[in-house]
């Protein structure tokens, strides 16, 4: 932008030059002045040619989607990893349920009474928590 208005201004210049150029061409040399305007005008071109060679490259659809393929995949065995270990928590827990259960029996507990309230007392703390 900045070039565009010195070209402006030097064109304006030169053709204030040429008339003063006519009148007393001694004083002002006019070859030189356009020697100048030629290498702006060539300065200006070569910049616009560098402004449409810098375009921005679009991505590519292909590799975008083959990387949100493997980003997926990597997701699933992760989420799969962790459910497993949950799985097996999950049946440890029962394991040392199972276990509690079959000792209390023993010692003549009333094992169901004992764990009637337990999933009761388990969502109101959830509801407390949530709300």
């Amino acid at each position: 932008m900045k070039s565009r208005k010195m070209l402006q201004l030097l064109r304006s210049l030169c053709m204030g030059q040429k008339r003063v150029h006519r009148k007393n061409p001694k004083r002002f040399p006019l070859p030189r002045l356009e020697q100048e305007n030629h290498h702006l005008d060539l300065q200006v071109k070569d910049l616009g040619k560098g402004i449409k060679g810098m375009a921005i490259e679009r991505p590519n659809v292909e590799e975008l989607e083959a990387e949100r393929d493997v980003g997926r995949q990597e997701a699933a065995k992760e989420s799969e990893a962790e459910v497993n270990d949950l799985l097996v928590c999950l049946g440890q827990e029962e394991s040392k349920v199972e276990r509690l259960r079959a000792r209390l029996g023993e010692l003549g507990e009333d094992v169901e009474a004992l764990l009637q309230g337990i999933g009761e007392e388990a969502e109101r703390e959830q509801g407390g928590e949530d709300g």
